[in-house]
């Protein structure tokens, strides 16, 4: 509101009563317009004069102060949830006012999901607000048009004609379940089956025709553990009770398309010749003419075949793969011809299977034939064992841990090989099944111990863990049985727990190819559709389908989609906010929430390498706010340069501990240095061992388990620097529950090292997106919005900064670039050193984060004490017991002046009963066994902490 000034208000009534006093009362008066004869300020009144136009009377009226002549000096804008505000500083009078911007409508302009209106359903997109979680439904009607197949596209037949009966075949709308029935007479369905008879057998075999079909030895192995049930087709992926689950789906409006699109894939081609040797664009050393497009054929007229019973798609399906078989060419092949071979391979295993009763005994044979001598043993200069696949013929190189041997060679094409031909041919079963349950079942249920896979979340999980769930899906629906422990059900969980802002950015780890993170995640659809269908897993299912379920096809969605299982529910319900993988790796990965400003962290100690693509990162953290603040450096970008082995898979591109010696940097022995396992025992020895857990532990704040409360693991991880150390004691702490809503995470990193050598000097590495600001012992680095403070309590006799443009790779004083000049984005790494010219290295770090805007420090003050070394950080204690992970004995400090309420960590105790004594608080405390920690709340003071028992 407009306030008059006192002397404004005088002046008027002034003049007013002047007014009045000179009109005497005897002139009717009419004033004029008036003229301004003082111009209004904002801080002053106008004055406006009036004459009469009768009697030449003058009057004089005060006006109000003119408006402020404003500039805008900030703006904070608004958002669809909160006002905005608009700061004006006057530029006569220098007054500042603020005005309320509005709450703005929503921007819907993120496309969540869509799905095309067809004749009976609905179209429907739903889009997310660009900056809230609030969506918006767009609905489109129904066309009500129907589009049918032609009988040359896709036809069921309903009734087999007869030479004295009319039989009949249905076609079906190409987006919904509305049928067309027409007569099917005997003299098409004659010519139609005469047709694809003639054009099978006028296939030219030549090549492999005369060829003998090898027997495989039967004990060379021991005996397969489940078996398929003879003369039982189909068995690979479908079974016959499978087959009638997948006819109902059909019918299901929402799999219209998955339909549409194999009738599609069947119609795309009609010959199976490959023709002339082209050039293969995936590499420039191989040259092949491989078509993929036409295995995907031959399996989409094979599975049309199961569907309608029409012999015509069984016989097409039978002779593409004959023609593709006998006319396929190798000059040269490219750096990873299995991968190729063997999916040609697994196509003719599915059109045996799936067209097994059209098969005549010669077709069998022709189809097992090429398989061996086209497929397997095609003998060229450039192949590994004078075989296609590297694995070999038979299947007996190459280990089942990791690597190729580890792949789909094994775990999908010759196994579907041998189930498919078991009937026929049951030495090729005995001998690969018999490999499959002693080499591979006994390492993956290793690796499901864990609930996670080697190497990360990178391509080569991809491609390893879902052969496995190929080799799963194969067995369980040829033999009936899931060849692997329940635990496998964990993997796809533990995958997706790895995205840290609720949406797409990822922690890290192992290989990945330089591949976006989105990439990434969209390469996890297709293994998440196989873990939904074999465990009816809707967490799984949900996360394939809100990524749109790439890399799947639409056959194996139509297969896996057929159980029904529950797609959209939300993404996270079902996922663990802490997602511990103990067993070989050792790992935590916690997350505050699941919003998009959650905070997160990851905290490896590792167990054992399986090399290849595994790195040095024994003991590594990584740590997200808006942002990823700490994190894991380098770039994938080619197995074995030298990039890649002393920089990305080495422990310098890690948050890790390397060891200068002499002026060389020591760290842990990588994949690339190793000669890769091949068997469970190979694995289980002492070369692959990295690390020893000595403590686990995470609590949450409430019983439903909505916010975690901290999360701490230790080890020793002197194993993975191959005598280069004695003691590698790595302990870290993440506490989530600060009472600090500037602060949501506090981290804590002790480390206690014993060298070989005086003169190691342990040195603790932090990677950072931005340059970092070095301030005495203090570090603070940003990325996004988000800033990441470390304080070195104890130990850090120099602290670097290493890094920038030419900078960001070094090793050894030297930057090691990328092949191609690729860059990680992040800036380079600080290392905190010790220089006591001790064996014995001990450090202490505490690192909090908070928002680029807060300017308020969280300062962290050391804790003494005879047999600790701690810190005091806001309201957390951080005390670790410094000799021992395994202490019994007394412990003593003072938290004096700290406040009347401290979370306290002790790390390093024994399990059982201890007595602690905080001033006059008195309480029991138990730490239970394998997590080497006691953790209570207390008031501050003189603290003592005794065992009981």
């Amino acid at each position: 509101m407009k306030k008059i000034s006192l002397i404004g208000l005088v002046i008027t009534l002034i003049l007013i009563t002047a007014a009045l006093i000179s009109c005497g009362g005897d002139c009717d008066h009419e004033w004029d317009e008036g003229v301004a004869t003082k111009e209004a300020t904002c801080t002053e009144n106008g004055i406006t004069t009036y004459t009469c136009t009768k009697c030449g009377e003058t009057k004089r009226i005060a006006t109000d102060p003119a408006p402020h002549t404003n500039t805008e000096i900030s703006v904070i804008s608004a958002t669809c949830t909160s006002a905005g505000e608009k700061t004006l500083l006057c530029s006569v009078c220098d007054t500042v006012t603020t005005e309320e911007i509005p709450v703005r409508d929503h921007i819907f302009s993120v496309r969540v999901s869509s799905v095309t209106a067809t004749c009976t359903l609905p179209g429907k997109v739903v889009k997310k607000c660009l900056t809230c979680d609030a969506t918006n439904t767009e609905e489109s009607p129904a066309t009500g048009k129907h589009e049918f197949y032609t009988s040359e596209e896709y036809m069921m037949i309903k009734k087999v004609p007869t030479p004295s009966s009319i039989g009949e075949k249905v076609t079906h709308c190409k987006t919904c379940t509305l049928e067309q029935a027409q007569p099917y007479l005997y003299s098409e369905y004659a010519r139609d089956l005469q047709t694809a008879e003639y054009n099978l057998k006028n296939v030219d075999l030549s090549s492999f025709k005369n060829k003998s079909i090898s027997t495989f030895s039967t004990t060379k192995y021991s005996k397969p553990s489940a078996y398929p049930t003879a003369g039982e087709h189909p068995r690979l992926l479908i079974n016959t009770t499978t087959l009638n689950d997948i006819r109902a789906a059909i019918l299901r409006p929402e799999n219209a398309g998955y339909l549409n699109d194999i009738i599609k894939t069947a119609n795309e081609y009609s010959s199976g010749l490959l023709g002339d040797v082209t050039e293969h664009t995936s590499s420039p050393k191989g040259e092949h003419n491989l078509n993929e497009s036409i295995y995907d054929t031959v399996m989409a007229k094979s599975f049309l075949y199961l569907l309608t019973g029409a012999k015509i798609y069984a016989y097409d399906a039978i002779r593409m793969t004959k023609e593709y078989m006998s006319t396929i060419k190798i000059v040269t092949v490219n750096p990873d011809p299995e991968r190729n071979w063997g999916f040609a391979m697994f196509a003719a295993a599915i059109v045996y299977d799936w067209c097994y009763d059209v098969l005549t005994e010669t077709d069998k044979a022709d189809l097992v034939r090429g398989i061996e001598w086209r497929l397997c043993k095609t003998i060229t200069s450039s192949t590994t064992f004078g075989q296609n696949l590297e694995i070999g013929f038979p299947p007996a190189y190459q280990g089942a841990v990791c690597g190729h041997g580890s792949e789909r060679q094994l775990l999908r094409d010759y196994l579907s090989v041998a189930l498919a031909i078991y009937d026929e041919y049951p030495t090729w079963y005995e001998y690969i099944g018999g490999r499959f349950f002693e080499d591979y079942v006994p390492v993956r249920n290793e690796f499901y111990k864990s609930g996670m896979y080697p190497q990360g979340i990178s391509v080569y999980v991809q491609i390893r863990f879902t052969s496995d769930l190929w080799s799963a899906w194969i067995m369980q629906s040829a033999t009936g049985e899931n060849p692997y422990s329940a635990e496998m059900a964990r993997v796809i969980p533990s995958l997706f727990s790895r995205i840290v802002d609720g949406n797409v950015t990822i922690f890290d780890e192992g290989d990945c190819e330089g591949k976006s993170d989105q990439e990434i995640i969209n390469g996890l659809c297709f293994a998440a559709s196989i873990s939904a269908y074999l465990f009816n897993d809707s967490v799984a299912a949900s996360w394939s389908n809100y990524f749109g379920n790439r890399y799947t096809g639409s056959l194996n969605l139509l297969i896996l989609k057929s159980t029904g299982v529950e797609e959209t529910r939300p993404r996270h319900e079902g996922l663990d906010l802490v997602c511990y993988n103990g067993g070989f790796l050792n790992e935590i990965v916690a997350h505050s929430d699941w919003g998009s400003s959650a905070t997160s962290v990851l905290m490896k100690i590792g167990g054992r390498s399986t090399a290849n693509h595994d790195h040095g990162d024994a003991g590594s953290f990584q740590i997200y706010y808006k942002g990823i603040l700490a994190g894991d450096t380098g770039f994938y970008d080619s197995y074995g340069t030298d990039h890649f082995k002393q920089y990305h898979q080495a422990t310098i591109a890690h948050n890790s501990i390397v060891i200068y010696r002499d002026g060389a940097t020591v760290g842990q022995k990588v994949g690339s240095a190793y000669r890769e396992p091949t068997t469970y025992d190979e694995w289980m020895s002492d070369a692959y061992h990295t690390a020893n857990l000595t403590g686990v532990s995470y609590g949450y704040m409430d019983e439903a388990k909505t916010a975690p409360k901290y999360t701490y693991i230790s080890g020793d991880i002197a194993p993975a620097y191959q005598g280069v150390i004695t003691k590698g004691d790595r302990r870290m702490l993440a506490v989530f529950d600060t009472q600090n809503p500037d602060v949501p995470l506090y981290f804590f990193v002790y480390d206690n090292f014993i060298g070989n050598k005086n003169s190691d000097a342990m040195t603790f590495l932090l990677h950072t997106k931005s340059q970092p600001t070095i301030n005495g012992n203090t570090v603070s680095a940003f990325s996004g919005s988000g800033k990441i403070v470390l304080q070195n309590v104890k130990g850090g006799d120099k602290i670097e900064a290493i890094g920038g443009v030419g900078k960001n790779f070094m090793v050894n004083g030297s930057q090691v670039n990328t092949k191609d000049g690729e860059n990680d984005g992040y800036w380079g790494r600080v290392e905190i050193s010790t220089q006591n010219s001790s064996k014995n290295d001990v450090q202490l770090n505490a690192i909090y984060v908070t928002d680029t805007t807060n300017k308020t420090a969280c300062t962290a003050h050391e804790i003494f004490g005879d047999v600790i070394c701690g810190a005091i950080m806001g309201n957390t204690v951080a005390v670790f017991v410094e000799e021992s992970t395994n202490y019994s004995g007394d412990i003593n400090f003072s938290t004096a002046g700290a406040g009347d309420s401290i979370n306290y960590y002790i790390s390093g105790v024994a399990a059982g009963t201890w007595h602690v004594m905080v001033g006059t608080t008195s309480m029991v405390v138990t730490a239970a066994e394998g997590e080497g920690l006691l953790h209570f709340t207390a008031p501050s003071g003189l603290v003592s902490i005794t065992p009981v028992n």
